[in-house]
């Protein structure tokens, strides 16, 4: 996931393409009126476009333009879209009680995925 992030006149301020730049700058920049989520991958043409004319695009109202026309971005793909609904669904961290009193095995398993759980908003945190 990319984000984009613009003045109040729709100059864009900030371009974060990776999903790792996102998490090193979760505050705006002062001045930040308008912000667009956008897929990285699907938009990667884009991207790069918007990195050597920086200059010719606005963003204003979640509407991106280009030499003041608008501007197609492309949807993610569907794994992508599922991926990211799953990690809305299940972003709750694994509550260990909820399996005391389970088999051993399971309450093993049940530690395992927490310690990767954790391990992953470590390594996202980062």
């Amino acid at each position: 996931m990319s984000l984009l992030r613009a003045n109040a006149q729709g100059e864009l301020l900030q371009v974060l393409r990776t999903e790792e730049q996102v998490a090193r700058y979760p505050t705006a920049p002062e001045g930040t009126a308008h912000e667009l989520a956008i897929d990285a991958e699907a938009n990667a043409e884009l991207l790069d476009l918007i990195a050597t004319e920086l200059d010719h695009f606005r963003l204003v109202e979640g509407q991106l333009t280009y030499k003041r026309s608008g501007v197609v971005i492309q949807p993610p793909d569907e794994k992508t879209q599922r991926l990211d609904q799953l990690r809305t669904d299940n972003g709750d961290a694994l509550d260990l009680a909820t399996f005391e009193g389970s088999q051993t095995l399971v309450q093993t398993l049940a530690r395992k995925i927490a310690w990767l759980e954790a391990e992953i908003r470590n390594l996202n945190n980062r």
